[in-house]
């Protein structure tokens, strides 16, 4: 049984379906949102795409993917750079069949650009680590690992494991790289502790004998 402010969340939602329904978008439901017990979503699909559809505090219409996918490789700056070209002011209470298509124009085209700039990030990342495999196991790698635990078990599950970065060793010099965010490779050389700082190992070095 519904609580008193579940019927009036759910009310408000139906209202919002209506609303959708009346301006000529059919594909519409209200159901439960999964991450809030109280809450409950006017789920609108286009395109095979759903969106959740809302109202805020000042009764400002909104139209969102109703789950976000989650692009890797892509800083959370440069989303805001993105989001901040494509989103346009929103100060809509009352839907129309225009506003609504801008809406959903806006969150698809918001999608693609991220989609491409992650496609673009990964073969940066990609690239340079082929660079890498004519040094064979010379090249010492970092990994990140992620995780995901059994709901049933409690226990911890390996899901993913990516390089982080790595180093290589030759010769007394030490290059060390970090891979980051927006395809970024952060890359240092360094001397070998091993190594004594005087003059012959100066003469060595820019002799290239070390």
């Amino acid at each position: 049984m519904l609580t008193d402010y579940q019927k009036e969340n759910k009310d408000k939602a139906q209202a919002i379906a209506n609303e959708l329904k009346a301006v000529g978008y059919g594909d519409v439901i209200v159901e439960k949102n999964p991450n809030e017990i109280s809450v409950f979503d006017a789920i609108l699909t286009v395109d095979k795409v759903k969106y959740r559809v809302y109202r805020d505090y000042n009764q400002v219409l909104h139209i969102n993917p109703h789950f976000y996918k989650r692009c890797d490789n892509i800083s959370s700056h440069k989303q805001g750079e993105i989001y901040r070209e494509i989103f346009k002011s929103n100060n809509c209470k009352v839907f129309t069949t225009k506003k609504i298509a801008e809406k959903i124009a806006e969150n698809v085209e918001y999608l693609e650009r991220s989609e491409e700039l992650e496609t673009k990030n990964k073969k940066t990342i990609a690239d340079f680590l082929d660079t890498l495999k004519r040094y064979g196991k010379l090249v010492k790698y970092n990994y990140n690992q992620d995780y995901k635990t059994d709901e049933k078990t409690g226990a911890y599950e390996l899901v993913n494991t990516t390089i982080s970065g790595g180093s290589i060793e030759k010769n007394g010099i030490e290059f060390t790289f970090e891979l980051g965010e927006d395809g970024y490779v952060n890359k240092k050389l360094a001397l070998l502790y091993s190594l004594d700082n005087d003059l012959a190992t100066f003469d060595r070095l820019s002799d290239n004998k070390i």
